[in-house]
């Protein structure tokens, strides 16, 4: 299971990485510069971006930012999170790999729009078969973004269940979460 991201390097990824916005990618790309501004600033950043792209900010709650906050202000972890955006080897593993991959994927995003990547998560299952996966659903949570952990963790945790499960439906259809 896939949760809210696309994957780099599988269609449509070029066009998902130059929409406006997802600017962070760039941010987070930037050698050592997010880690320089935000030293300091962990709950200002955290507040921000989490809450930006959730349906409801009140679902990710001052707590869950300070704990945020105070893990990513320990020595080299928020360089460990922007290294996740300038792996390079992602995108080209992304556009090169190719062959069966007989593994079920799950994709799960949010559904309201700009606030996660839900929208897109047909073209990436899409992507993903032409590059050889046998089977990818896509399933959509009602009223969340891009953060459906937090916002939504009944229907993610039923999810999991429901394709977990023995008596799960063949994850080869595209599926909708109400």
């Amino acid at each position: 299971m896939i949760l809210d991201v696309p994957i780099p390097g599988v269609d449509p990824w070029d066009q998902i990485k130059v929409n406006p916005a997802l600017w962070h990618f760039g941010f987070h790309r930037a050698p050592g510069l997010a880690e320089k501004l935000l030293a300091g600033r962990e709950v200002i950043y955290f507040d921000y971006f989490l809450r930006d792209k959730v349906a409801d900010p009140k679902s990710i709650s001052d707590e869950a930012i300070a704990r945020y906050a105070r893990a990513y202000s320990l020595p080299g972890q928020m360089a460990a999170a922007m290294n996740m955006y300038r792996a390079k080897d992602g995108e080209k593993f992304g556009r090169e790999r190719r062959g069966p991959l007989e593994v079920p994927l799950v994709l799960v995003g949010g559904a309201v729009r700009n606030k996660g990547f839900g929208e897109f998560l047909p073209a990436v299952a899409k992507g993903l078969k032409g590059a050889g996966a046998r089977s990818a659903a896509v399933e959509t949570i009602a009223g969340s973004g891009h953060y459906v952990v937090d916002e939504k963790p009944a229907e993610v945790a039923a999810l999991i269940e429901r394709y977990a499960s023995s008596d799960a439906k063949p994850p080869n259809q595209q599926q909708t979460s109400k």
